[in-house]
């Protein structure tokens, strides 16, 4: 069964199209699927999210624009609650 949650679809263990792009190390996907807005902190059934499965194959590329996304959403944060 799979469910569907706009682009955080999710296969039967969870897994969203943003985890299975870190764990095949698509960098391209996984900047694609976080400009569209899909959820950066998801976790699967095992508790593992883009980053730890970039990060146990590693894909430090993959590793590195989820990290540069973050600190951009940070500093937007920043910027609005000034």
């Amino acid at each position: 069964m799979v469910h569907f949650t706009g682009m955080d679809v999710q296969d039967n263990d969870e897994r969203t199209p943003l985890l299975l792009a870190g764990h095949f190390g698509h960098q391209s996907i996984m900047k694609t699927l976080i400009h569209l807005g899909c959820d950066i902190s998801h976790n699967d059934g095992l508790g593992m999210n883009a980053i730890h499965y970039a990060a146990t194959h590693g894909f430090m590329d993959v590793i590195m624009v989820r990290r540069a996304i973050q600190f951009y959403i940070y500093l937007k944060l920043s910027i609005e609650f000034d």
